[in-house]
């Protein structure tokens, strides 16, 4: 099982790497793995929740977990941000950064290249940036 200080150093990698992407302008590289960067950070912020052991980091562990793990095995980002408790506290914060994050889906990845603009990348990561803060990943 992944803890949630494993989770919060892979959250705040994949914001480095969205930041390596953009240096080398690889635009939609660097939004993609913004996404990733946020779903982790929210699964971190579940598995430091009283009742939640850890995260699966194998098949092998998330069926030995499945009716506890159900609702978190998701990638939909306003799913995990419900579970997480955050919701209230994102929302008041940083709902124009929220705005811009939610709309990431995993399946962008078979997106046609060049459909994200440099200024769409950088929005994406600061917004990524903002909620990890929020969520106190960075």
């Amino acid at each position: 099982m992944l803890t949630a200080a494993q989770l919060r150093e892979i959250a705040k990698q994949r914001i480095s790497d969205a930041e390596i992407l953009f240096k080398e302008k690889a635009y939609e590289g660097a939004a993609y793995i913004c996404g990733y960067s946020v779903e982790i950070g929210l699964k971190a912020r579940i598995c430091s929740l009283d009742w939640w052991l850890g995260f699966p980091s194998s098949l092998v562990e998330l069926s030995a977990n499945q009716d506890r793990m159900k609702k978190v095995i998701t990638h939909d980002l306003e799913i995990l941000l419900g579970i997480s408790g955050e919701s209230d506290s994102i929302k008041k914060t940083c709902l124009a950064d929220w705005s811009i994050v939610v709309k990431w889906k995993p399946e962008s990845r078979y997106y046609p290249p060049l459909q994200t603009s440099e200024a769409e990348a950088r929005a994406m990561i600061d917004a990524s940036r903002k909620i990890l803060e929020v969520l106190k990943i960075l």
